[in-house]
């Protein structure tokens, strides 16, 4: 596994087990975490955006176009598998840059 690969899976490991900390601590029953309610609507928040998220610790020079793609095309599922794709693609600095 690369580092990127480690970072990122490691990097969303992180935000949801704060999601499902902040589900638990208002009081939710996780077992339906896809119902209705605060904790609910916390881990479906952090799920849709997922790659936004990844694009930013990632620090990916198109995160704020990865983040438009995630809210305006991710409820297709193509858009968000698009946007997942691309918030995972190497990052690399430009030729002559210092």
């Amino acid at each position: 596994m690369s580092t990127d690969s480690r970072d990122t899976a490691i990097g969303l490991a992180i935000f949801a087990a704060i999601a499902i900390a902040f589900a638990w601590y208002a009081g939710a029953d996780l077992s339906q975490l896809g119902g209705h309610g605060v904790a609910g609507s916390c881990v479906v928040l952090a799920f849709y955006l997922a790659p936004s998220i990844v694009a930013y610790w990632r620090r990916h020079p198109s995160a704020p176009a990865i983040l438009l793609l995630d809210l305006l095309l991710g409820w297709t599922g193509l858009g968000w598998i698009i946007a997942l794709i691309w918030a995972n693609t190497a990052v690399r600095p430009k030729m002559g840059a210092r």
